[in-house]
């Protein structure tokens, strides 16, 4: 796309995605988040594209575990490193809760989540000519119950560039 800016065909640069209110949570545990996401020039930070995404997911699964680490150094202290995080996250499994929509129904609990920040991610399919460039956000979101009961969920999406609508 060309900048008006700089007058030159120019690639994008990353922006931070703004979370657009509040999420909302149904009584059954379905979360919907609203994304702003911009593509910026990468020379002079023009806003040339964005696009609004809507992120859904549900707190029925409980939270979401975190990924294995990646070791590099001996085979020993790697293995030593994977066992310890193993037991972390089996530890870690066992606090999950699931949620359970009939328990927080009715007077004293209710639902409500926040999610403060969004994280921009990018991704491409094939290679060469036809490679297709896909740019999102992810989210972490809390949902917490009036009763005390919190749980944690990661939204995430995207959208082609050729999807974003251009701003100039």
């Amino acid at each position: 796309m060309r900048c008006p800016d700089c007058n030159k065909f120019v690639s994008y640069d990353e922006s931070n995605p703004e979370v657009e209110g509040d999420p909302e949570v149904t009584e059954d545990g379905d979360v919907t988040v609203s994304v702003r996401v911009v593509l910026p020039c990468a020379e002079c930070g023009q806003e040339l594209k964005d696009c609004t995404l809507e992120l859904t997911g549900s707190i029925s699964e409980g939270g979401t575990p975190s990924a294995p680490p990646k070791f590099e150094g001996k085979k020993a202290v790697r293995e030593a490193a994977l066992v310890e995080w193993r037991a972390k996250r089996a530890e870690y499994l066992k606090t999950l809760k699931p949620f359970d929509p009939e328990k927080h129904k009715g007077e004293g609990h209710e639902l409500s989540a926040e999610a403060d920040s969004a994280s921009f991610t990018s991704r491409s399919e094939g290679s060469g000519r036809y490679c297709v460039t896909f740019y999102g956000a992810s989210v972490p979101v809390t949902v917490s119950c009036s009763c005390g009961e919190t749980w944690e969920l990661e939204l995430s999406g995207d959208e082609r560039a050729s999807g974003f609508e251009e701003l100039v």
